[in-house]
């Protein structure tokens, strides 16, 4: 999966907001994040059945990476191209 962590960053140097080793860098990457954890976490939801969304919770709490992710696969076979989708209209919308 993606690299949030460099992605983030990414969008906030094109952005211009911050640097890394500026005092305010940390509190805006972590928002930034937490906008992009949402983004994406709604679009899983949004294309589990409804019968799979408290395994998802449950699985997505255990936070084995490995687990998770073959769930996901199970019921989203094209998830790095849905996650991908999300990452650039979420780049698209924030850098607008």
């Amino acid at each position: 999966m993606a690299d949030m962590d460099a992605f983030a960053d990414d969008l906030l140097q094109a952005k211009g907001l911050s640097k890394p080793g500026q005092a305010d860098y940390d509190g805006q990457k972590t928002e930034l994040l937490d906008e992009i954890d949402e983004q994406i976490d709604a679009m899983i939801l949004g294309r589990l059945p409804d019968g799979a969304k408290d395994a998802f919770l449950h699985v997505q709490d255990g936070q084995d990476e490995e687990k998770l992710e073959n769930f996901l696969l199970t019921f989203i076979p094209d998830l790095q191209y849905q996650m991908d989708k999300v990452l650039l209209d979420f780049r698209e919308t924030y850098l607008g």
